[in-house]
């Protein structure tokens, strides 16, 4: 089996050859030779972006390589680089793929020829004196796992300017996940100054600040819709001529960090193992059900219910969110025999009208919901699941404001979805309980568990980037 990289057609079978002897590890190596050797070809036809995003996906979604040795540089002790160092995964659009905006948009997809003998350059035009903009949608590739990307243009001008020769570029975004509203604000993202100077020349930025938008950016097959602005109005914009975008690239990072370690100090953190010890910061005394073994994901046991059993601790002020950073999060279990209610509450801080602040619980068809009150008396409920939750079998539950304040996001197995936000929680001044809405209402279904429950406050785990769940206990 060999694989020739020199080779300048884009003809596969050129490019890779099998031994007929070749074992099975053999052909999985040259498998991963080949998805880097896609990584690193031009697109040639609209769409083919993509094939090495989804031939990535696919070879992951079959166990047969890692996304971190599809992400690592390869091992070739003569190129200077580290083997163990992250690459990066770029995204190219052209100017074909580009659509000027209904409202100020730019100019549509035109031609330049160079000369009879040159080539054709495609491009979108900018006018120098207005803010005019372009559009790009597309699908969040299955190879992306990182929170943020950063991009870099590819522009020229036409003709010489009077005085300066700087263009202000800025990209806005956002994302959809399923179910999710069509209108939806672009976020500013990222603004770069170009500085051009000759006459139709290459001009290509240097590479953006790193952009992170709202919405459920680092989860694989959602929708984004990309907005490039040129902001002639601005006088930071000194060309005084259209400005010509021909390409934009996309860096969408590299390979996934390992589970962060928790805070030096929780504030709450029950381990469930034989009884309802609070090895958090401030050792809240629980009352009610006791730990068994009948089910457990860490240690020696877990809080199943029963349908009428639930934990509870007295108010205390600390553990309050109100507009600050916090998470919740631990290990849930719903079993396929479970008939879930209309209320299944995991944990919340909830009273009665008047006395309300937050509600972590599952719908009647297993969707993990978030509830927010900013009143005490109004309340709003959120989707923090795009389905319902699996059954039989363990999953890390994690919710949070993120620590910038931006948002409301949640997590199922390390995989992020944007909730909604910001809102400041009222402070209902109501005990916690875990298992029930409130004291003495109706509780968690029988059978389901949970297990290792932990708030943070101040300081959390998460931001915006999918992680991997945990592996054992806190410590």
């Amino acid at each position: 089996m060999s694989l020739d990289r020199s080779k300048g057609n884009e003809n596969i079978a050129d490019v890779i050859s099998v031994e007929p002897s070749a074992d099975i590890d053999q052909i999985r190596e040259k498998l991963i030779d080949l998805i880097r050797w896609l990584g690193d070809r031009e697109p040639v036809a609209p769409g083919s972006i993509f094939l090495k995003f989804a031939t990535f996906g696919a070879l992951v979604d079959l166990g047969l390589v890692t996304t971190q040795e599809l992400l690592t540089n390869e091992d070739d002790p003569g190129d200077g680089e580290d083997p163990t160092a992250p690459e990066e995964l770029y995204v190219e659009f052209m100017a074909r793929d580009m659509r000027p905006s209904v409202t100020n948009g730019s100019s549509s997809e035109q031609v330049l020829e160079t000369g009879p003998t040159y080539p054709n350059l495609h491009y979108i035009e900018f006018d120098p004196d207005t803010d005019t903009s372009c559009e790009i949608s597309t699908i969040l590739p299955a190879g992306w796992i990182g929170g943020t990307f950063q991009f870099r243009l590819y522009w020229s001008h036409p003709i010489g300017s009077v005085g300066a020769w700087d263009v202000k570029w800025e990209l806005q975004a956002n994302t959809y996940s399923s179910g999710q509203a069509l209108a939806r604000v672009l976020v500013p993202g990222s603004v770069v100054q170009a500085e051009g100077g000759s006459v139709d020349t290459l001009y290509i930025t240097n590479e953006s600040d790193p952009v992170e938008i709202p919405g459920a950016l680092n989860m694989p097959g959602n929708y984004v819709v990309i907005r490039i602005f040129r902001r002639g109005t601005d006088a930071a914009d000194t060309l005084t001529v259209p400005a010509r975008l021909h390409a934009v690239r996309f860096n969408l990072g590299n390979a996934p960090v390992d589970y962060p370690p928790p805070p030096s100090a929780a504030a709450l953190l029950l381990h469930l193992n034989t009884d309802l010890t609070d090895s958090g910061t401030y050792a809240r005394t629980f009352t009610g059900m006791t730990p068994s073994g009948t089910r457990t994901k860490f240690g020696s046991g877990a809080l199943t219910f029963s349908g009428t059993n639930y934990i509870t601790t007295p108010y205390y002020a600390p553990l309050a969110f109100g507009s600050g950073v916090f998470s919740i999060d631990l290990q849930l279990y719903i079993p396929s025999s479970t008939t879930l209610a209309t209320d299944n509450c995991i944990a919340a801080v909830w009273g009665s009208v008047g006395q309300l602040s937050w509600y972590l619980g599952l719908s009647s068809t297993g969707r993990l919901r978030f509830f927010v009150s900013t009143d005490g008396t109004t309340f709003s409920m959120y989707d923090a699941s795009p389905g319902a939750l699996a059954r039989d079998q363990w999953q890390h539950i994690a919710v949070w404001l993120r620590p910038d304040g931006t948002y409301f996001n949640a997590a199922i197995d390390g995989v992020v979805y944007a909730v909604a936000g910001p809102l400041a929680i009222h402070d209902a001044a109501q005990p916690l309980t875990i298992g029930a809405v409130a004291s003495g209402a109706a509780a968690m279904p029988s059978g389901v568990s949970i297990d290792e429950f932990r708030i943070c406050i101040g300081t959390i785990d998460y931001d915006n980037a999918d992680f991997v769940p945990p592996t054992a206990s806190y410590p």
